[in-house]
This record gives structure tokens, C-alpha cells and sequence, in this order.
């Protein structure tokens, strides 16, 4: 394991598209707090697709000039355990963090019971302007959706559509809360019980309709940009279910099929019993398949295939830096 100390935030102005950020030293501050009560996860670039590599498990602020800055202690984890999972005969890799095993903080704390929230990074759009009136596109689609902008400090940060639900109902049929205590007793209850099977899908319904809704607005929105959008939907529970997927054409949108998300789920429902966050991406014949998963305890598991795209984005980032470096000198 490698430890690496950095600043991660600065008092300094920052611009990124139409935005100005300047965070205030007591924000920073306040964010150095906030790593006492759990890791932070590093991922290559803000890439969901990519499983955490490291943990951001302390901060501080120190002076930096006539500005301030947030220091950070990060932990990459370099070593991981190979295992095959049995049910699936799926090759899986783990980074267990024995020497930071801090959990993981638990985002989207403050979404409650029934809320969904849209949010969407203003380095997106051209101007504020357009910005703003995707908010209002969004209040013309369903008013109880809360618009929250976010700031991801990438290089270019891709187009995002990050759409996070809280709902008891479609939560339960999906086995990803707690009940009296416990775990529910039928995990999934989605496949055996009927009842639950059908207002599932309703909300599923109702949710991949305005999902394409809020696509056509925000392409209609947003600055020129060749990329897909990357759609990511996070059900809270639990265990948080993130589903993934990069949105080329609005017309290719395919809805939430809620079977076949089950089946996979079902396929890996051992791992999911100790996960605190699962990432699963669907694929473009409207299956669903595995990324990786957070544990409870801190540790990741994460499948060959995701940590091979991980080593490879993080091989193009470095090369793409490398390269830029050179042009400088």
C-alpha cells in the first residue's frame, strides 16, 4: 500500500466551464472534519465505471501562500487478492485496506424517505444561463425533484445525469433495506411475491419515463460535446444499488427492466448481504452485470474485468498528463 499526501481542495478561485468555485477556509475546514467519520473513495477521474484504488482517511488545512488549502492523507491500495466468485464463475479481485480500514462514508445521507434527487455538473453547460433553464426544464417535468448542481474536479468531466431515489417500496422489492432489525427475511422479494413485483415496476415505469424526459432536456441544455451522457442512478437502501449506464441517443434508451436487474442481482446475492454499495452497468442488450461492490467494512471487490478498465483509464490519464507536461517544456 502507497501513501500519498495532496491537496485536494484550495481558498485559491477555480475555473471549470461557466463556474467560478472558491471554497471559504471553513468549508475546508469542515470538509477535514468530515474524513473522521469515514474514508473517502478515490476513483480514477470521478469514473464510476472505475472501482476505488484508495482512500482519502485524513485531512487538514494549512496556509498556502496568502490562501489555504486542504491537505490530504490518501492510501492507494496497491496489492489485491484474486478469488472466483462460485455462483456466477465470475473472476473477482479485492482490495481488503487492512492498513486503513476505516469504512467508507455513506453518501446522500441528508435524501430523505420519498425525495429523489437530479443532479448535474455546471461545467456542462456553456453558460449559467443554460443551466438555470435546465432547472426549469426539470420543474416542468416533476416539480418534487430537487436540482442540486455538484462540481467534480476532473480534467474534463464528462456529461453526468445523476438521478438518486429514496423509496421504501422499490428499496424492499429489491432486498436492499433493513427490516425489525435485520435483514429481509426473502432476499429479493421482487421474484417471489407478486404484490411487490408489480409496484416495482410501476415505479420503474414511472421513473425510465421522466429519465427520458430529463435526457432529451438536459442534451438540449448542455454544451457541445461528442461524449455520451453517463446516467447514474442510485436507489438508496441499505446497501445503495448504483446503476450505470452511458446514454449515446435518447432514442436508445432502454427502461429499467427490473427482471433482469434482479437476476443479477440474485446471481451475486451472497456478496451483496455484506455490500454497503453496489455498482451494477447495464450492457447495451439490456442485461445487467456486476462492477463492483463496497463493503460494509471497508473493503472493495470488484470483478477482473472492471479493475482491467480501471488500470487502463488510469494508464490514458497518466500518459495524456505525461504528454502534456512535455508540450510545456
Amino acid at each position: 500500500m502507497t501513501t500519498v499526501i495532496a491537496r485536494v481542495a484550495t481558498t485559491h478561485i477555480i475555473e471549470q466551464g461557466p463556474i467560478r468555485v472558491r471554497f471559504t477556509k471553513e468549508a475546508l475546514e469542515s470538509a477535514a472534519k468530515s474524513f473522521k467519520s469515514g474514508s473517502i473513495p478515490i476513483n480514477i477521474e470521478h469514473d464510476p465505471y472505475c472501482l476505488p484504488v484508495g482512500k482519502v482517511i485524513e485531512g487538514w488545512v494549512e496556509p498556502f501562500g496568502t490562501e489555504y488549502v486542504l491537505m490530504a492523507s490518501i492510501h492507494i491500495e496497491d496489492q489485491y487478492r484474486s478469488l472466483r466468485h462460485e455462483a456466477s464463475g465470475t473472476e473477482l479481485v479485492c482490495f481488503d485496506f487492512n492498513n486503513a480500514p476505516l469504512p467508507f462514508v455513506r453518501r446522500h445521507n441528508d435524501v430523505q424517505e420519498g425525495q429523489a434527487v437530479l443532479n448535474f455538473d455546471l461545467a456542462n453547460f456553456a453558460t449559467i444561463h443554460e443551466a438555470n433553464a435546465f432547472k426549469q426544464d426539470l420543474a416542468e417535468i416533476d416539480r418534487t425533484i430537487i436540482a442540486e448542481d455538484i462540481t467534480r474536479h476532473a480534467l474534463i468531466p464528462e456529461p453526468l445525469v445523476q438521478f438518486v431515489i429514496s423509496n421504501l417500496d422499490l428499496a424492499l422489492a429489491l432486498g436492499l433495506t433493513v427490516w425489525v432489525g435485520k435483514r429481509v427475511e426473502n432476499f429479493l422479494r421482487y421474484t417471489i411475491d407478486e404484490t411487490s413485483k408489480k409496484v416495482a415496476d410501476s415505479i420503474s415505469d414511472d421513473l425510465s419515463k421522466k429519465l427520458i424526459k430529463i435526457l432529451s432536456a438536459y442534451k438540449n441544455r448542455q454544451a457541445q460535446d461528442p461524449r455520451p451522457i453517463l446516467l447514474k442512478i442510485v436507489i438508496l437502501g441499505e446497501t445503495d444499488l448504483i446503476l450505470l449506464n452511458r446514454i449515446s441517443s435518447i432514442d436508445e434508451f432502454e427502461n429499467i427492466n427490473l427482471s433482469n436487474l434482479t437476476k443479477a442481482m440474485k446471481m451475486y446475492g451472497d456478496l451483496l448481504q455484506s455490500a454497503q454499495e453496489a455498482t451494477f452497468v447495464q450492457t447495451e442488450d439490456n442485461e445487467w452485470h456486476l462492477q463492483y461492490l463496497v463493503t460494509h467494512s471497508g473493503a472493495v471487490i470488484g470483478t477482473q474485468e472492471c479493475y482491467d478498465t480501471t488500470v487502463a483509464r488510469y494508464q490514458d490519464l497518466s500518459n495524456s498528463t505525461s504528454a502534456s507536461d512535455e508540450e510545456e517544456q
